[in-house]
């Protein structure tokens, strides 16, 4: 697997544990301190900051733009916009080797 597809998997898993640590109701029902979130935030700047920073660029704006910057593939389609992907995508013999991208919506795919 591509060592920048598997950053941002575990930076995005990061990213969705922060925006439930960061909910008032959740952090209430079970008592997350402000110390356990900054942790966490912590743990996602390290990883944040071992991408290229074109790829920290993209990858902000995707996570503004749709919530999150990495979709997984169903039946050929992309799970952030629906579309069928082309078919080359999947002629590769091992996908997850190359950072692969949505032509529709950008979004970096993992395969």
């Amino acid at each position: 697997m591509n060592k920048v597809l598997k950053i941002l998997i575990v930076l995005n898993d990061l990213d969705e544990k922060l925006k439930i640590f960061r909910d008032e109701k959740y952090r209430e029902l079970f008592s997350i301190s402000n110390k356990m979130v900054s942790t966490w935030e912590k743990k996602r700047e390290r990883e944040f900051k071992k991408l290229p920073v074109e790829i920290q660029d993209n990858y902000e704006r995707l996570r503004k733009r749709y919530g999150f910057g990495l979709a997984s593939v169903t039946e050929g389609s992309c799970n952030n916009c629906n579309q069928k992907l082309p078919t080359y995508i999947f002629a590769i013999k091992d996908p997850n080797k190359e950072l692969n991208i949505c032509p529709s919506c950008g979004i970096y795919l993992i395969l």
